[in-house]
């Protein structure tokens, strides 16, 4: 089931400029264009040139230079999760662990077995969707109902 699961975000956007792009010509689709359209396109624009090695420096301008052999599109993801505990008490996933060891302090002292049973299922939902598909691409697990990935030569998580 989870192999089917989307990124965060992508494919809702993805759907909204689809669906502004399929309107009937003359129709006006200004007002469907919210603010956090834009800002996500933005990011998606900033962090796409950044990655290619085209950035602004607030002395220097327009910056151009070859991308790293060694860069990872997503280090920052890694850093930010540290999905193999490499950084002792680092990364969302250790701060959840942390979190799940108060909310259960909390429950003993207070006594209360259900005090905070829906935050602890929440953070373990969240745990596992962050595990399994922040910065994973569907078209990783070769979904049979969808064309293939562009990247499936070289990298099927290359999205």
């Amino acid at each position: 089931m989870n192999e089917h699961r989307r990124l965060y975000g992508l494919n809702e956007f993805t759907g909204t400029i689809t669906s502004l792009a399929m309107q009937k010509p003359g129709t006006d689709v200004r007002k469907r264009i919210l603010p956090d359209h834009v800002f996500q396109l933005q990011c998606i624009v900033d962090s796409l040139t950044v990655s290619r090695g085209w950035s602004l420096h607030f002395f220097e301008g327009h910056v151009l230079k070859a991308v790293p052999r060694d860069f990872k599109s997503r280090r920052d993801v890694d850093l930010l999760l540290d999905r193999d505990n490499k950084r002792e008490g680092h990364g969302y996933l250790q701060a959840l662990h942390i979190l799940q060891q108060v909310l259960e302090k909390d429950t003993t002292i207070y006594d209360e077995s259900r005090r905070n049973q829906h935050m602890s299922e929440v953070m373990v939902i969240l745990r596992e969707e962050f595990v399994n598909w922040l910065g994973e691409s569907k078209y990783k697990h070769g979904l049979k109902n969808v064309p293939p990935s562009r990247f499936s030569n070289s990298n099927t998580n290359g999205l």
